[in-house]
């Protein structure tokens, strides 16, 4: 079986919210959660649209700028961009780079600080 298969599997499930962009900002990828925290902006149909769409222009120009950072260094690959008290959670966006380390992507994630409800090995 692919690679692929393994990681889609794999990110479709996190708990978190992972939205998955190219270096012209267009959504490439969005996970289950991802769709259904940006519903309100059109969920699934963000992917092949610009993630700079769904932002005002303060947010969008930070996004550039970490974008930015990325590719300025091969150790720049990781930053906390926001905290949503309501939601207790982080937003980070992380640099997605080749086998040589050359930028070719971001994701946003977010991820919840609350403790999870989830019971420890409930079958």
């Amino acid at each position: 079986m692919e690679n692929r298969v393994f990681l889609e599997s794999f990110v479709d499930n996190d708990l978190s919210s992972i939205v998955m962009c190219d270096l012209n900002f267009t959504v490439v990828y969005m996970n289950k959660v991802a769709k259904e925290e940006y519903k309100s902006y059109g969920g699934e149909s963000l992917i092949g649209t610009s993630l700079l769409s769904i932002h005002n222009p303060e947010c969008m120009f930070k996004i550039t700028e970490v974008v930015h950072w990325f590719s300025m260094d091969k150790d720049n690959n990781i930053m906390r961009t926001f905290y949503n008290e309501k939601k207790d959670s982080d937003l980070f966006m992380q640099a997605i780079r080749d086998k040589d380390g050359e930028l070719i992507g971001f994701t946003e994630r977010q991820e919840r600080r609350n403790k999870e409800n989830i019971s420890f090995y409930q079958f």
